[in-house]
């Protein structure tokens, strides 16, 4: 009770963003700082385990789909293995003994909600070592968390947000080789173009409601700026949160182990590098980089500086063309094609984030 107690007191900090946008690399750069305790895995706490708890689902169901469906899954592997997420290793944490203080703090705060997500994040410090830790913050990664900033708020009054936003061509391309090798037939560029708009309008929907409050308590940051001068981008990071500043910052980690990244390139890392900014260039077809940077629009490039490529400002394909191609695309359900055009309509509508 004295843990859940002391818990309480913790700011949470969520990081949002669309997969692949440089979320884990955020999420790497702060596991090692003192004054943050770092679930280093993703819990999809929001998007899958509130609503099954809201459904009624039995407890025994929630507590199988964590440990088979959720990053928990990967504190089970005990020794080093490649995933989708990178090297995965975690020879500290024993997963029964996991397991165990998992169902007790949530057993102790009434299987609340909000427990639940609490007892994630104390099962893993106890497990991890961390217990005499005084820390200040408590940190979790999902990508697309800020899709639920509303539930979250809720839950988490206190709660502090980073938003990580990508250039949509290398984006499009990193996510694109993720789900190749999880063999998605649904997926193609006009869902990812209407899933990122969808991402980016909320972000800036959210940055505006907590714009002007004494705490910046939505922070917003592209992976180019973090990759091109992680040091400025680190400290504006803890001087937002009130916290002092340590070079561990600029060193990633995972569970406090060195971590070489998850690029889907297969670059490996010992610090923060931009060998992957532009990696798309070489990769990508004409007709995708023409269509990504037609429907998502000049403004919003010109605004985070991602230039246009040559080729779409010497031959733009007409944006009418595109919204055709995605009208008579026959792997696409008519309800995406809705939420298609509607978004692009809103993202040419909406103010571009406040900086």
């Amino acid at each position: 009770m004295d843990s859940l107690k002391t818990f309480d007191q913790l700011t949470p900090i969520f990081i949002c963003g669309f997969p692949k946008s440089g979320t884990t690399l955020t999420l790497s750069l702060l596991d090692s700082h003192p004054d943050f305790l770092v679930m280093p895995e993703e819990t999809r706490f929001f998007g899958d385990l509130l609503p099954m708890i809201r459904k009624g689902v039995k407890r025994e169901k929630i507590l199988e789909s964590i440990y088979q469906d959720t990053g928990v899954k990967h504190f089970r592997i005990g020794a080093s293995e490649t995933t989708d997420i990178g090297l995965v290793d975690y020879p500290q944490i024993q997963f029964d003994q996991y397991k165990q203080a998992l169902e007790n703090y949530w057993k102790i705060d009434g299987y609340s909600e909000a427990g639940l997500l609490k007892a994630l994040l104390l099962a893993y410090r106890d497990v991890s070592g961390q217990v005499n830790q005084s820390f200040r913050y408590w940190v979790e990664k999902t990508p697309l968390n800020e899709l639920y900033i509303d539930k979250m708020l809720k839950l988490f009054p206190k709660a502090q947000f980073v938003y990580i936003l990508r250039d949509p061509r290398a984006n499009f391309y990193s996510y694109s080789k993720t789900l190749t090798k999880r063999i998605d037939p649904d997926f193609n560029i006009h869902t990812f173009l209407s899933d990122w708009s969808g991402s980016l309008l909320c972000a800036v929907t959210c940055q505006k409601r907590f714009h002007g409050s004494s705490k910046n308590r939505f922070i917003f940051m592209t992976y180019e700026m973090l990759t091109a001068d992680p040091k400025q981008m680190m400290q504006m990071l803890v001087k937002t949160f009130n916290s002092s500043w340590d070079n561990i910052l600029l060193q990633p980690t995972r569970a406090g182990i060195p971590w070489q990244g998850n690029s889907m390139h297969g670059f490996q890392f010992e610090q923060v590098s931009s060998q992957g900014v532009a990696y798309w260039k070489d990769k990508l077809s004409e007709k995708d980089v023409r269509q990504i940077e037609s429907c998502i629009g000049r403004r919003v490039f010109n605004s985070f500086g991602w230039p246009l490529s040559f080729e779409a400002k010497k031959n733009p394909m007409n944006l009418c063309k595109v919204l055709a191609s995605v009208l008579t695309a026959r792997n696409m359900p008519w309800y995406r094609k809705v939420i298609f055009f509607i978004r692009l309509i809103q993202l040419r509508l909406a103010g571009l984030p406040i900086k």
